[in-house]
């Protein structure tokens, strides 16, 4: 019985060492029906979360199992942004190509935030998030906004390009 109630004991400190409980709040989550969400500052909360948590995400983006974190955030980030830009569109439906896009753009604003955390987010945060906001203007805009001072993106584009402006002063 003894020798039972000791693996126990290690058996638990083995998990608490090797597999520490999931943070709260990795990934930030917003209102996809909220048509006035500033895209500039939701990336940068966004990314604000990923360096708090750089350590545990990287960790867990290594263990590839069929419920992984990193699938979770890309089939998050994809869920939000076509539910994000179906409101953008209206009542009907979005077309499969017009889908299409913003799977494109927000899987590949997820592939560049993935390899960011992997290469120990050597690349300066403000810089990342540019890259991404100016992607996801160059992708969606052109497809939903037919006045291009409507779009999201562009707003963000230009807030990001004024926040790197005033941060090199």
């Amino acid at each position: 019985m003894q020798v039972f109630i000791i693996s126990l004991i290690l058996l638990r400190i083995y998990i608490k060492i090797h597999f520490p409980p999931v943070p709260k709040n990795i990934v930030a989550h917003w209102n996809p029906d909220d048509k006035e969400l500033d895209f500039c500052d939701h990336i940068l909360e966004d990314f604000s979360q990923t360096m708090k948590y750089h350590k545990f995400l990287k960790d867990a983006f290594e263990i590839n199992s069929p419920n992984n974190l990193q699938d979770y955030m890309v089939d998050y980030c994809i869920k939000f942004e076509k539910d994000w830009m179906q409101t953008f569109y209206g009542d009907k439906p979005m077309p499969e190509d017009l889908e299409n896009a913003v799977v494109f753009a927000a899987g590949g604003a997820m592939h560049i935030k993935i390899q960011w955390i992997r290469t120990d987010t050597k690349r300066a945060i403000l810089e990342v998030v540019k890259d991404i906001i100016d992607n996801e203007d160059r992708c969606l805009t052109p497809l939903f906004f037919t006045n291009s001072e409507d779009s999201p993106f562009l707003k963000a584009s230009k807030k990001i390009t004024q926040i790197i402006h005033e941060n090199h002063e």
